[in-house]
């Protein structure tokens, strides 16, 4: 099962879009298709989405679990420094940044956005 939510691709639910209920919507799924235990893979927010279910639903339903690249915060707190966020596995700076990538398309950290503008240089020359 693959999830286009990330790209904002998805319809709109009446019943909203939170980790919460991605973790609902995946156990009622098994249910559906009649699955009672099974192997879970989750990414970067797919982990989240395996959390929550854990937290929901506990972890009776899970054979076996793998979560793959979940960073701990994706942008930088107002205490950490530059060098924390990245080491911390964050993508932006700050949540402001982060809305603003998603909607507009730019870099979401200042060093993404120091590469752009290099490269840009680079290909002109």
């Amino acid at each position: 099962m693959t999830s286009s939510c990330a790209r904002c691709l998805s319809e709109r639910t009446e019943r909203g879009a939170r980790i919460a209920r991605f973790s609902a919507d995946l156990k009622e799924f098994g249910e559906h298709l009649g699955v009672k235990k099974a192997h879970y893979v989750g990414w970067s927010m797919g982990a989240a989405v395996l959390w929550g279910y854990i937290d929901l639903f506990g972890t009776k339903g899970i054979n076996k679990l793998v979560l793959i690249d979940e960073p701990p915060s994706i942008y930088r707190h107002a205490d950490w420094s530059e060098k924390e966020r990245l080491d911390a596995g964050g993508m932006t700076s700050s949540p402001e940044r982060m809305v603003e990538a998603f909607t507009t398309g730019k870099p979401v950290s200042s060093l993404a956005a120091d590469a752009l503008e290099s490269a840009r240089r680079n290909l002109s020359l």
